[in-house]
């Protein structure tokens, strides 16, 4: 950021809707001078240990909106069209997500 400003390169500052809540969160230190933001991703709770341990994959993506990717949002209400309830802790296949 400040090689862009040194060249003149005009840097806007974005706020981001979960500014505010990501203050406390690991890494949010450098947020500001490095311009980055937590997004939100909403998705079924039977990939979410997927997700942690290997990132997200844009091969393995269902046809979007626009297009194949892996989309993201500042906003809670637009995660939370894409996740899908946790049925209770007790759903076949989830034991492992519930015991980390």
């Amino acid at each position: 950021m400040k090689r862009l400003r040194l060249q003149g390169v005009p840097v806007q500052r974005w706020q981001s809707k979960l500014e505010e809540a990501s203050k406390s969160l690991p890494g949010s230190t450098y947020l500001r001078e490095t311009g980055e933001r937590f997004l939100l991703h909403g998705c079924s709770p039977e990939v979410v240990l997927g997700i942690l341990h290997s990132g997200f994959d844009d091969k393995v993506t269902k046809k979007g909106m626009f297009g194949a990717g892996c989309y993201f949002a500042e906003d809670p209400e637009k995660a939370d069209q894409y996740a899908r309830p946790d049925p209770h802790h007790k759903a076949s296949g989830l034991e492992e997500l519930h015991a980390r």
